[in-house]
């Protein structure tokens, strides 16, 4: 993905060229390999951690889909079993930051398992359309659990304006997982300035509306 290297500060203008944009856009070295799972294979499992976490219906009673999360509701991800561990670490931190919504959450989470597990190798991402970045994220901290070999993934973030709540994400993600810092940055531009790198996976959970 073609940007400035040095992490872009709030307000800096990006020159960037143009792009298509896609749900889950596929570079073309990846699309020529034939290892992948089929995500309808990889479903039942990769959702176990969260279809049948014991936090569903407690928020379901608490709170509306579209309400924040609280740092009170942090004590529903206990992390007392290994399937939920990692789940519950970043639901945790998560409801720290008072900033992201209990649909969100789930949703975000899904979205980056099945992304991680369809291309496990990709080391370049771009979240377009990334608002507060806890895709990007969570796609760092996979594949930090993952402790694949080789060059570590990073990713970028890509969006008109970088909002508070990305900031406030940001602060509590790296306060958890200070050495993937560095490897996570956000670019405030408009989504049809981007180049991306022919190993560049483009991936968004709200490419929706006129994209």
């Amino acid at each position: 993905f073609t940007l400035w290297r040095r992490p872009p500060l709030r307000g800096q203008e990006n020159i960037m060229r143009l792009s298509t944009l896609a749900f889950l856009a596929v570079p073309p070295v990846l699309r020529r390999k034939k290892s992948f799972v089929p995500l309808r294979a990889l479903s039942p499992s990769l959702m176990d951690p969260i279809v049948r976490h014991p936090a569903l219906s407690a928020l379901s009673v608490d709170i509306r889909p579209r309400s924040r999360l609280k740092e009170r509701h942090g004590r529903l991800f206990d992390g007392q079993t290994a399937d939920t561990a990692l789940f519950d670490a970043l639901a945790a931190v998560a409801c720290s930051t008072g900033v992201v919504c209990r649909k969100e959450l789930f949703e975000t989470y899904a979205a980056a398992t099945f992304i991680h597990a369809k291309f496990p190798h990709v080391r370049r991402i771009a979240d377009l359309a990334a608002g507060h970045g806890l895709l990007a994220w969570f796609l760092l901290v996979l594949d930090d659990a993952a402790d694949a070999p080789g060059r570590p993934r990073t990713v970028v973030c890509v969006d008109r304006r970088m909002p508070p709540a990305a900031e406030a994400i940001a602060a509590a993600m790296a306060g958890r997982w200070p050495e993937l810092a560095p490897r996570w940055s956000y670019v405030q531009a408009d989504l049809d300035a981007a180049v991306p790198d022919p190993t560049c996976l483009l991936v968004s959970v709200h490419a929706c509306g006129p994209l």
